[in-house]
C-alpha cells in the first residue's frame, strides 16, 4: 500500500515511476510526476501480470520511449483507477497490450477514455509545479463517493470530501465556495406597528447584503431593524454576495402582523345548497364597523350583538358558485382597517349530478330492453329520459321502479329500430338546483352471421420492442365478435437471434392481441394469427444507435507500404450500421493518411522505419482510436520468379528472389544466398542486396 507518496524524476527501461510485476498494490493520495521509461513502456506506471488499485492519485508529465506515458499494461494486467487525474503524459496516457484491460471511472484522462464518470478537460492545476486545483477546475466535486479505498484526508492532511462530493486527484479543494444565505428575525409576529430586528446568519466571505421585507421596505445593512405598519403576512428574503458568487434565502410568510380581530367562525359544517343560511360570528374590538365576505361572492354588514361580538348571515341562492371558499372578516376602527380569515372553509354545492346508465341486454335484441339509471346524489325529482335510434326515431321508456336511489325503466325495441345504434339521454336536478346530464349509446342487434376472411398483412419497423399485434373479428355488419380463440404462431426470425414472445391472447370487444419482444439481431420477424380470421404480420428489426467503431487492420503493418484502413460502425448488439461517413486523423510520424471520398476507408503510406502512432476515426458522437505499429516484419517466406522456366542451352536467364513477412508484405533490403543444386547444369552469378533485420521490434 502506498499512501501520500510523491514519486518523481524516476528513470528506468520500463516503469520509470512504479514497476508492478505480478503484484497488485493499493495507491491513494499519490503523485507520480515527471518520470520516464528511457527505452520501453509506462513512464509513470508499468504493470505486468498486475492489477493495482489506484484511488485519488495525480499522474502527470511522465514520458515513455515507446508507449503508455502515464500507465502501460501487459501480461493480462487489469488495474482499477478511480477519482484520479492522468494529464500531460506522452505518448498516450494509457496503453493496453495483448489481453490486458483497465477499469477506469470518475477520472480526468487527457485524450478521453471510455468509463462511467470520466472526463477529458484541462484539470487547471495551480501551476509552477503546484498540483493543487484552481477554483474553476472541472475535477472539483466530480469524483465518486462510493469508490474503493477513498482516504479520509487528502495529501495535505485536509478533509477528503468537502462540499458533499469527492474531488479527482491527490488534493481536495478546500474552498472558498459561494456563500450560503441565512437569517433570523425577532419577533416574527405581533400587532402593528411591529418592530423586527433581523440578524444575518450567512456563511462565506460576504461583501454586500440586499434585504426585501415583503411590505415594500428594503435595506443593505448586514443586520437591520424594520418596522411593519400594516397588518398581514410578509415574506422576507436576503441576498448576500461574496467574491465567489451570491445566494438568496427566502422565508415565506415569515412575519405576521395581526389585526384587531381575534377570531372569526361560521356554521358551515357541510356543503351548503340553495336556500341554506350561512351564519358568521366575529370577535374583535367593540364599537367598530364589521363586514364579512365569501370569495367575492357576497359582502354582508355584521351587527354588534354584544361588546366586541359581531354576527352576520347570508342565504345561498341557486347558481352561487363557490368551492372551498375562505370567509374573511373586516373591522374598521376609526381610520384603521383590520382583516382576518376564518380558520375553516365553506363550500356551496355547485357540482352537477353524474349518472351511470346501463342497458340489458347490451347489445339489445328485438323485444324488451331494461334501462337502469343511478345518480351519484339525491335528486329533486325523477330524471327525464329520452331515447332515439340512429334514424332519430323516438323510443318511449316507462319508469317501473325507484329503489335506493336507482331508477329502472323499460322500453320495447321494434324491428324498425333494428341493426343500428340508439342513444339514451338523461337529465336531472339535485337539491341545490344543479343540473346534470349523461348519455349512453348502445347497439340494437339482429341475429349475427360470421364471415371469415383471409385477414390483412401488417408491417412494422422496430428496434427492440414490437407494439402489440391485434386481430379484430367482425360479423357481416362489421360488428365485433367476442369469445373466439386466436392461435399465434412464430413463423421465422433472423439467424442467431433470440425471440421472447408472450403469447397470451385476450378477447374483448372482438379483439385478440399479443406482444412480441424482438431479439438483438436485425432482420425480419414473421408471426401469424389463426382463428375465424387469419393474418400475417412482419416486423423488420433495424440497428440501434451507434455504439462503437472498429478500425482494421489491427495488426502491425510493414514499413514504406500503402495500407488500406477501414472503419465499421456497430450498435450495442454488434449489428453493423451502414451508410456512415467518417473523419480520419493520424497521430505520430507513422506516414501519410489519405481518406477515401466516401469516408469509410483511408490509405496510409507508412513511414520508412519502425515507429508507433494512432489512427483516429469519428462520426456522429462516437470517436475511436487504434494503435498503429510500423514494423519491418518477420521473414515468413521467399518466392523465386520465375518459379518454373525452360532455358535454351548456352542461354542466360535472370531469377529474382522476394522476401515476404508474416502478413504477406514484401521485406526490403534482404540478403540472399543463391545455390545451383545440380553441377554441370551451368553457372550461377548471384547478386546481393542490402542486409536487413528479419525480426519484428
Amino acid at each position: 500500500m502506498l499512501r501520500g507518496f510523491t514519486i518523481t524524476n524516476g528513470s528506468a527501461t520500463s516503469g520509470g515511476g512504479i514497476y508492478c510485476g505480478s503484484s497488485s498494490p493499493t495507491l491513494f493520495n499519490c503523485f507520480i510526476i515527471s518520470n520516464s521509461a528511457n527505452n520501453g513502456n509506462g513512464g509513470g506506471i508499468y504493470c505486468y501480470s498486475s492489477s493495482p488499485t489506484i484511488t485519488n492519485c495525480t499522474i502527470s508529465g511522465n514520458l515513455a520511449k515507446c508507449y503508455g506515458g502515464g500507465i502501460s499494461c501487459d501480461g493480462a494486467s487489469s488495474p482499477t483507477v478511480v477519482n484520479s487525474i492522468l494529464w500531460g503524459d506522452s505518448p498516450l496516457g494509457i496503453y493496453l497490450y495483448g489481453t490486458s484491460s483497465i477499469n477506469i471511472t470518475y477520472s480526468n484522462i487527457q485524450g478521453s477514455w471510455a468509463g462511467k464518470g470520466n472526463i477529458n478537460a484541462d484539470p487547471q492545476f495551480v501551476g509552477g509545479g503546484d498540483y493543487h486545483l484552481l477554483q474553476t477546475s472541472p475535477c472539483i466535486d466530480n469524483g465518486s463517493n462510493t469508490a474503493p479505498a477513498i482516504p479520509p484526508t487528502d495529501k495535505d492532511g485536509n478533509p477528503r470530501i468537502v462540499n458533499g462530493i469527492v474531488d479527482m486527484g491527490a488534493y481536495e479543494y478546500q474552498g472558498p465556495f459561494v456563500p450560503a444565505a441565512n437569517f433570523s428575525g425577532t419577533p416574527t409576529s405581533g400587532t402593528k406597528p411591529l418592530l423586527v430586528q433581523f440578524t444575518d446568519l450567512s456563511t462565506g466571505s460576504i461583501t454586500s447584503w440586499s434585504w426585501q421585507f415583503g411590505d415594500g421596505g428594503t435595506s443593505t445593512q448586514a443586520s437591520p431593524a424594520h418596522t411593519y405598519t400594516t397588518t398581514g403576512t410578509f415574506t422576507v428574503s436576503l441576498e448576500v454576495t461574496s467574491p465567489y458568487g451570491s445566494d438568496t434565502a427566502t422565508k415565506t410568510d415569515y412575519i405576521v402582523v395581526a389585526s384587531a380581530i381575534t377570531s372569526i367562525t361560521h356554521n358551515a359544517a357541510k356543503t351548503l345548497g340553495s336556500g341554506d343560511v350561512l351564519t358568521v360570528t366575529m370577535q374583535g374590538v367593540a364599537g367598530g364597523k364589521a363586514t364579512f365576505t365569501v370569495s367575492d361572492l357576497a359582502t354582508t354588514t355584521m351587527t354588534e350583538v354584544s361588546a366586541g361580538t359581531y354576527k352576520g348571515t347570508y342565504t345561498v341562492k341557486q347558481g352561487d358558485n363557490v368551492a372551498n371558499a375562505i370567509v374573511t372578516g373586516y373591522l374598521l376602527i376609526e381610520t384603521e382597517a383590520y382583516s382576518l380569515p376564518a380558520t375553516s372553509t365553506i363550500t356551496i354545492d355547485t357540482t352537477a349530478p353524474a349518472f351511470t346508465v346501463m342497458v340489458s341486454p347490451d347489445p339489445a335484441d328485438i323485444g324488451t330492453l331494461t334501462i337502469i339509471v343511478t345518480p351519484d346524489e339525491l335528486l329533486k325529482a325523477t330524471p327525464t329520459l329520452t331515447i332515439k335510434d340512429s334514424n332519430q326515431a323516438t323510443i318511449t321508456a316507462t319508469l317501473v321502479s325507484f329503489l335506493q336511489g336507482t331508477y329502472t325503466y323499460q322500453t320495447t325495441i321494434a324491428s324498425s329500430n333494428a341493426d343500428g345504434t340508439a342513444t339514451i339521454s338523461v337529465r336531472g336536478t339535485d337539491s341545490a338546483g344543479n343540473i346534470g346530464t349523461a348519455s349512453k349509446t348502445f347497439q340494437i342487434s339482429i341475429p349475427r352471421i360470421l364471415t371469415p376472411n383471409t385477414g390483412i398483412e401488417q408491417m412494422a419497423t422496430v428496434t427492440t420492442i414490437l407494439q402489440p399485434f391485434v386481430v379484430k373479428m367482425t360479423d357481416n355488419l362489421n360488428r365485433p365478435i367476442q369469445g373466439h380463440t386466436i392461435k399465434w404462431t412464430i413463423i421465422s426470425l433472423p439467424a442467431s437471434a433470440t425471440l421472447s414472445a408472450t403469447l397470451t391472447t385476450t378477447n374483448a370487444d372482438g379483439l385478440a392481441s399479443t406482444t412480441l419482444t424482438l431479439g438483438t439481431k436485425t432482420g425480419n420477424y414473421i408471426v401469424t394469427a389463426e382463428g375465424l380470421l387469419k393474418a400475417t404480420f412482419t416486423a423488420t428489426g433495424t440497428p440501434d444507435v451507434l455504439d462503437d467503431i472498429k478500425i482494421l487492420p489491427d495488426i502491425p503493418v510493414p514499413v514504406d507500404q500503402d495500407i488500406l484502413f477501414t472503419a465499421t460502425g456497430y450498435d450495442r448488439y454488434r449489428n453493423e450500421i451502414s451508410g456512415l461517413n467518417y473523419t480520419w486523423e493520424e497521430n505520430g510520424n507513422i506516414g501519410t493518411l489519405t481518406p477515401s471520398p466516401t469516408g469509410t476507408s483511408a490509405t496510409l503510406h507508412t513511414a520508412p522505419e519502425y515507429c508507433l502512432g494512432t489512427i483516429t476515426v469519428a462520426t456522429l458522437t462516437v470517436t475511436r482510436s487504434a494503435a498503429v505499429e510500423i514494423v519491418y516484419g518477420e521473414l515468413s517466406s521467399v518466392t523465386i520468379d520465375p518459379a518454373t522456366v525452360t532455358v535454351e542451352m548456352q542461354g542466360t536467364m535472370a531469377f529474382t528472389a522476394q522476401s515476404l513477412n508474416q502478413n504477406g508484405f514484401p521485406i526490403k533490403g534482404a540478403t540472399y544466398t543463391w545455390t545451383l543444386t545440380s553441377t554441370g547444369m551451368g553457372t550461377l552469378n548471384p547478386t546481393t542486396g542490402q542486409n536487413s533485420s528479419l525480426y519484428r521490434y
